[in-house]
């Protein structure tokens, strides 16, 4: 018998019951659903080669995106692996219509295009905290 993942655990993380399915019963959700998109974002974005994308996807798991639509994009993302991110933003649309989502509408989601140093470095710090959450170096979803 091989070492299976337990998907069960909708609602758990580290072992620690959470509400809304996955959401910390401490108020943290308006601060996890940006955290999620900030990581999204820069998931997308131009700013990382396409190895690096797939490195840093491979640091995180989608049980972390407590969200439906983020943990969608997050499974695309990790699923298209090692394409430019023009090729990205070009496959994710046709790709989270056929998962569920017919109303998905990238440049909305991935809002706003413009964005100062200061906003990278938030986009950065995001990707950090979830890699530390997988990883259970800290669980505080903090701004």
């Amino acid at each position: 018998m091989g070492k299976e993942k337990k998907r069960s655990g909708e609602g758990k993380r580290n072992g620690k019951r959470m509400n809304g399915g996955g959401r910390k019963a401490s108020g943290g959700m308006v601060a996890q659903e940006e955290l999620e998109r900030k990581t999204l974002r820069l998931l997308c974005s131009v700013l990382l080669k396409p190895v690096t994308r797939v490195e840093l996807a491979g640091l995180l798991d989608a049980e972390l995106f407590t969200e439906a639509l983020n943990r969608t994009v997050f499974e695309e993302i990790a699923g298209i692996g090692a394409v430019s991110s023009t090729k990205l933003r070009e496959l994710l649309p046709g790709r989270i219509t056929n998962r569920g989502f017919p109303e998905f509408d990238l440049k909305e989601f991935l809002a706003p295009e413009m964005v100062s140093e200061a906003e990278i470095e938030k986009m950065y710090e995001s990707v950090l905290k979830m890699i530390q959450m997988r990883h259970g170096d800290g669980e505080a979803v903090e701004n």
